[in-house]
């Protein structure tokens, strides 16, 4: 039956029946890659953020996972290893699969990633909720001195959970670097008649204190 025509084979001794099939479906590779896996190993880097609701996979991305230092395995088209122990409580159970936690997702991505790519994942992490800002700020303090802290420690001086998409983060990263003061997020924005807009980047103005008095006109 497995030889025939309405099963395909994913890894060794891992099938999918052909209607479930989709090459690019990351969650299909998860759910077998996961089977796979020993004790004391998740899926980590950015295959944990997809399954937390951030996806910033490149296309026909492999599964990314991290095994303890007692095993073995390769990576390849399909699965990235990363070989690193982890204790008890930075794995959890996501819909089923053993997966890094929020907190220690953003702290991979954020350290790991180049700079852009690394701020556009924490953004994305803090606007879904996975994790908060206080949460990851202690978590980096504990981990202080691992590579690429002093990038994260960066990142975090720039994060911004309001930010929307990675299109908004790049951009306001591209701002910031141009030297232009700290913008603000999802700044609301009032007409003469009370109507209300809402823009992606925008600076509050200095009002003078007759105008705080009164509805700004214009």
């Amino acid at each position: 039956m497995l030889r025939g025509p309405s099963w395909r084979r994913l890894l060794p001794d891992i099938y999918v029946h052909v209607d479930g099939y989709r090459e690019n479906d990351h969650r299909m590779w998860c759910d077998a890659v996961a089977l796979t896996l020993p004790a004391g190993a998740a899926i980590s880097g950015l295959s944990a953020a997809f399954l937390w609701g951030v996806d910033l996979l490149p296309r026909a991305s492999p599964v990314f996972v991290t095994l303890p230092a007692p095993a073995r395995r390769r990576s390849t088209r399909r699965v990235s290893v990363d070989q690193r122990s982890f204790s008890a409580r930075e794995i959890t159970r996501f819909a089923g699969l053993p997966v890094t936690t929020g907190v220690r997702t953003a702290f991979d991505l954020g350290r790991q990633l180049p700079r852009t790519d690394a701020l556009v994942a924490v953004d994305a992490l803090l606007h879904r909720r996975v994790v908060k800002l206080p949460a990851l700020g202690s978590y980096l303090d504990t981990h202080n001195g691992w590579p690429g802290t002093a990038q994260l420690r960066e990142v975090l001086a720039l994060a911004e959970p309001l930010s929307e998409s990675p299109m908004e983060t790049r951009l306001r990263l591209v701002l910031h670097d141009a030297g232009l003061p700290p913008l603000t997020a999802q700044h609301d924005v009032y007409g003469i008649h009370a109507q209300r807009g809402r823009v992606f980047l925008g600076r509050r103005p200095r009002l003078s204190p007759v105008a705080n008095r009164h509805r700004v006109r214009g």
